[in-house]
């Protein structure tokens, strides 16, 4: 099954829930699962996914490329600075425990890091000089 735009958009939405408790994980499972028809398994994976990306951990189930990016730049806006850096340590630890597999080298992955990683600099730098 293809997770579209607007399944990532709603996981987004349902894991920071129940990230910040305003939710149960089962029910935020189930919700997206019948709002959207996103498949259970990877429901779970994406709701759980947000927690790994916020505490800065390798997690194993990969989210699509919109996804990522959609996740990066709203836990940039919802959580801050801080959290970004430890959701793109996140995807660092993502990347290196994928190619431990000999899997794709998930080079739009590696990319969006990068550039996340240089808007990240250049914003500090831009701090810094004001």
């Amino acid at each position: 099954m293809i997770i579209t735009k607007d399944m990532s958009r709603r996981a987004y939405e349902l894991a920071k829930a129940v990230y910040q408790g305003s939710a149960d994980r089962t029910s935020a499972i189930k919700e997206l699962h019948t709002d959207t028809g996103m498949n259970a398994m990877s429901a779970a994976d994406y709701i759980h996914n947000l927690r790994k990306m916020l505490a800065g951990e390798v997690y194993h189930r990969t989210l699509n490329f919109y996804a990522t990016n959609y996740f990066l730049e709203n836990i940039r806006s919802d959580f801050g600075e801080v959290a970004l850096r430890n959701a793109l340590s996140a995807l660092k630890k993502h990347l290196d425990y994928y190619d431990s597999l000999g899997r794709s080298r998930q080079v739009k992955l590696r990319n969006l890091l990068q550039i996340q990683l240089a808007s990240i600099q250049l914003h500090s730098t831009h701090l810094e000089n004001v």
